[in-house]
């Protein structure tokens, strides 16, 4: 669990970095993206520290359903919107959850 927990740790990390990269580059973007990005990265880390297996169960799907509404409607407003993005997104989710579950 301890591995898996640190995977997810990684990922959220990798999130707030993408998402701050992106709002330093594109200054004409819309900042409630990242925002959002950011409230659920750091929801994800702090549930990941501080909540018993039972209740990550419940919330890291939730947190990485989430992620993927945010990409996918944030792709499709601003006409970015990269199919072989999100499918990988959705394996990497699909496979992470799926984990969670069996360990």
């Amino acid at each position: 669990m301890i591995f898996l927990k640190t995977i997810i740790g990684i990922y959220a990390l990798l999130m707030i970095i993408a998402s701050t990269q992106s709002l330093i580059k594109e200054h004409d973007t819309n900042k409630k993206f990242h925002y959002i990005n950011f409230i659920i990265s750091i929801a994800l880390i702090l549930s990941l520290i501080f909540m018993s297996r039972y209740y990550l169960i419940i919330s890291v799907p939730i947190l990485l359903i989430g992620y993927q509404i945010l990409a996918i409607y944030r792709g499709l407003s601003t006409n970015s919107f990269h199919w072989q993005h999100h499918i990988t997104r959705l394996c990497i989710t699909t496979i992470i959850i799926i984990l969670l579950l069996l360990i």
